[in-house]
């Protein structure tokens, strides 16, 4: 109550306990202060609903009072009194018990800055630079591809991009600026067609050694036909000077696709999406090789469903993902291709029909462009 007068002072008016002096004080108050009056206002309905609901006389609150033990209160008069007292004083002690704390964080602050600024001073010198780096000339003529600080070692990409940070993860020789520029085009292909763009730079780590890139994906075992991997949103490749001969083109873009997909749902687990969307952008889809199956298929009645596709790992006839990629695409365009992967069972609200309709128009395509 942000007055002068607690609910106690209303509650002793309303019981008629006060001397008249006190009694003409409070009158006049209630009259200016709209909180104490409409507090003043509930005591009075509360004691009409008493007597006229329950039954009691107006005089039941006083004559429980008159009923109590009193001696128990006067004995800690002085408590009671404090209790008041600090009752009509919170709204004076609460902002004063705020600006002494703002005072005391600023003291605070003040005091650390001193030891902040010897700390950075320790780090970098009082120059700025890095402690224990000298340069001859304000610009340094020499690259510097690692800063050592006490804790850590942070590493300056080998080549940036708008889209990639490329690091070279041991004796890599390769042309960056090549790799560099076919990675942007892929990652623009892939960004088009899934109508998504990453909000964070994606990490290219590149190895000579195949051995050291099997270990680093978590795959030592693997055979040398795996040349790439990724972790989150870093991809390890082989580089293509490593290669053997192998002319460079689409190195990475799988995992580069992968990574596409996990951003916009990365509970999206559908195996013929994965692996449609990633072989579709990586230009393996063959369609003079899929010819040929695709007649096999349609000669044997065994052309594989929506839900069939993502059945069994093992079994997932990969032309056919590839080509239902090509189809969505084609036919109703990067958005829908987004939705999907978004929300991979809901094909009647994005196609406008159900599974099994959508396979026939599926069916339907695959028959006019591969027949």
């Amino acid at each position: 109550m942000k007055c002068k007068f607690g609910f106690d002072d209303i509650n002793d008016y309303f019981d008629g306990i006060m001397s008249q002096e006190m009694k003409k004080k409070i009158e006049e108050h209630i009259t200016m202060c709209e909180d104490c009056c409409i507090y003043y206002k509930s005591l009075l309905l509360t004691r009409e609903f008493i007597e006229e609901k329950i039954g009691l006389n107006k005089d039941f609150r006083k004559t429980t009072l008159q009923l109590i033990d009193k001696s128990r209160y006067t004995n800690n008069k002085p408590s009671i009194l404090f209790k008041r007292t600090l009752s009509r004083m919170k709204p004076v002690l609460k902002p004063a018990i705020v600006a002494a704390a703002v005072c005391v964080c600023l003291l605070m602050v003040y005091s650390n800055s001193y030891v902040m600024q010897d700390g950075i001073n320790a780090l970098f010198g009082n120059d700025g630079r890095v402690a224990g780096i000298t340069c001859s000339t304000p610009t340094p003529s020499v690259e510097i591809n690692s800063v050592k600080t006490k804790d850590k070692d942070i590493r300056i990409p080998d080549k940036e991009t708008q889209h990639f940070k490329i690091y070279r993860a041991d004796a890599d020789t390769s042309d960056l600026d090549a790799l560099s520029a076919a990675l942007e085009g892929y990652y623009n292909k892939i960004s088009s067609d899934m109508n998504h763009d990453l909000n964070t730079k994606v990490t290219i780590r590149i190895w000579s050694d195949i051995k050291k890139l099997h270990t680093e994906i978590g795959n030592p075992d693997a055979s040398d036909s795996v040349i790439s991997g990724s972790i989150g949103t870093t991809i390890h490749l082989l580089s293509p000077s490593a290669q053997k001969g192998k002319e460079f083109n689409d190195i990475g873009i799988h995992e580069l696709a992968h990574i596409m997909i996990a951003d916009i749902n990365p509970d999206n687990k559908v195996l013929w999406m994965h692996e449609g969307i990633e072989g579709y952008e990586a230009g393996e889809f063959n369609r003079q090789e899929f010819k040929p199956h695709y007649l096999e298929c349609v000669k044997n009645d065994d052309i594989p469903t929506v839900s069939g596709l993502s059945s069994n790992y093992k079994t997932i006839d990969f032309g056919f993902a590839c080509s239902l990629v090509e189809f969505i695409l084609e036919e109703y365009g990067s958005d829908k291709l987004k939705e999907l992967v978004e929300d991979s069972k809901s094909f009647s609200d994005i196609f406008g029909c159900r599974e099994s309709e959508f396979h026939e128009n599926w069916v339907s395509y695959l028959s006019a462009n591969y027949s």
